[in-house]
């Protein structure tokens, strides 16, 4: 196995943080449509494609709106655990977060939902 480079390392560490919410034993049944998996799996492996290609300051621009959101998700999710409280909009947000990662890390892949900033700004305000 190779060793991974150390500059890569918060990229790493934010792909398998996203893997570790994406795939599990089940997964398939939590996903809005199973048939998504496949995208969300090839925009990370886009990411990865890129980050030999490019800068990896490049990454990180890309990576910290994405990764804006997805804290306040986790932040969130785990109130709401801890509160007993319903999360259907928490769960559409977190899809809408996940589309987003593939706008921003894969754009050619397509979105199955509109998503943007000012979109996820708006599910939060709702939220």
């Amino acid at each position: 196995s190779r060793n991974i480079p150390l500059p890569w390392m918060p990229a790493v560490n934010d792909i398998q943080d996203q893997l570790d919410h994406l795939v599990f034993a089940g997964c398939l049944r939590c996903l809005p449509e199973p048939r998504h998996l496949d995208r969300y799996l090839k925009a990370i492996e886009a990411r990865l494609d890129k980050l030999q290609q490019e800068d990896i300051a490049r990454d990180k621009t890309r990576a910290q709106p994405v990764q804006r959101y997805w804290r306040r998700y986790k932040e969130l999710a785990a109130k709401a655990a801890r509160r007993g409280e319903p999360t259907e909009g928490l769960v559409a947000f977190r899809w809408m977060v996940e589309e987003f990662r593939v706008q921003v890390f894969a754009q050619p892949l397509g979105t199955a939902i509109k998503v943007s900033e000012k979109r996820l700004d708006a599910a939060l305000a709702a939220l």
